[in-house]
């Protein structure tokens, strides 16, 4: 914080990126005012996100960073890198529910790197990628598609 402090101190924007398993020290850069932008990953759905997000940390821990940034007031997004064998058409939909009506959503088309420590992960085509953006905007019109 006092890093981010002096950056702020010399007028530079400072964009967060996150992937929303400290709420409680999101919590702390939004009051101190010492973020102007924040990204949030959301991995997957509450019911597959220790799957996805290869963590035992519980959704409960994600969703309190949602409502935090849905709370705050600054600008900010959510992202999910959509990656098929990891997600389902469910899943997407019940991401929609979760994050609701945000200003920004993006699901971002899967690039395998070549450096995967996995194997199985798959890009969804563009029509299945059509789709899960049909199925995220009933509850979250804002949902876009990113890296197509």
């Amino acid at each position: 914080p006092d890093f981010l402090a002096k950056i702020k101190e010399l007028g530079f924007l400072v964009k967060l990126d996150t992937n929303g398993s400290r709420p409680e020290v999101l919590k702390k850069l939004v009051a101190q005012g010492l973020v102007d932008y924040v990204a949030m990953d959301v991995k997957s759905s509450p019911a597959g996100y220790a799957a996805a997000a290869g963590t035992d940390t519980e959704a409960a821990v994600f969703d309190r960073s949602i409502r935090i940034l849905r709370d705050s007031g600054i600008p900010h997004e959510f992202r999910t890198t959509a990656v098929a064998g990891i997600h389902t058409e469910a899943d997407f939909a019940a991401i929609g529910a979760w994050i609701g009506d945000v200003p920004a959503y993006f699901i971002q088309r899967f690039v395998d790197s070549g450096q995967l420590l996995g194997s199985g992960f798959d890009a969804f085509s563009p029509e299945e990628m059509e789709h899960l953006l049909t199925t995220v905007r009933v509850y979250t019109p804002s949902a876009q598609l990113r890296g197509m």
